[in-house]
């Protein structure tokens, strides 16, 4: 309640500053209002001076609210932006040395986490150009429909183990199954 009365008061006030502007100052308000012979003919005008001023108070909240949103969203784009070149350099720490490669070392790094089927698929190119591996061991066209996010998620989810018997091309039909295609 008291946050509510504080965002009453804050409004108000900031409708009457917009309306002050407006209105072309409080003393000239209040001097034409009291002594000049018409003040009846002001009072449209002051009404018209509330409706803009409350309008503009609006205005600037809205396009701070969304300038807050978008701060929120760029941040997050340059999140998850960081953890895919993590997730490249950890593939490629694991490539390099044949420890491990192709889709069982894609499976270990959680890329189901980028939360973009477009994020994921920019990594993995950026691992095989800095690799020099094929990170789908010729499976890629398995996943060419596939939605990525579903797919890793699908892997994690049901602890597929691309080394001990788990294909691509099987969890790729299974994710189609599931309604799992690649967002246009």
């Amino acid at each position: 309640m008291r946050d509510l009365l504080h965002d009453v008061v804050a409004w108000l006030s900031a409708v009457a500053r917009r309306w002050l502007w407006l209105a072309g100052g409080a003393a000239a308000t209040l001097a034409q209002w009291v002594w000049h012979p018409t003040t009846h003919a002001l009072v449209p005008v002051a009404v018209a001076c509330v409706v803009v001023a409350v309008f503009l108070a609006w205005r600037d909240e809205h396009r701070k609210a969304a300038s807050q949103a978008s701060a929120a969203q760029l941040e997050e784009q340059r999140r998850l932006k960081a953890l895919a070149d993590k997730m490249v350099d950890e593939y490629v720490a694991l490539a390099r040395p044949r420890r491990d490669a192709g889709p069982h070392a894609l499976a270990t790094l959680g890329l189901h986490a980028l939360k973009s089927d477009a994020l994921i698929r920019e990594a993995i190119q950026e691992m095989d150009a800095r690799s020099g591996l094929d990170p789908w061991s010729s499976q890629a066209r398995n996943v060419e429909d596939v939605d990525l996010v579903r797919f890793f998620a699908w892997v994690h989810d049901n602890g597929i183990d691309f080394l001990r018997g788990g294909t691509v091309e099987d969890v790729a039909k299974q994710v189609r199954a599931a309604g799992g295609h690649r967002p246009r």
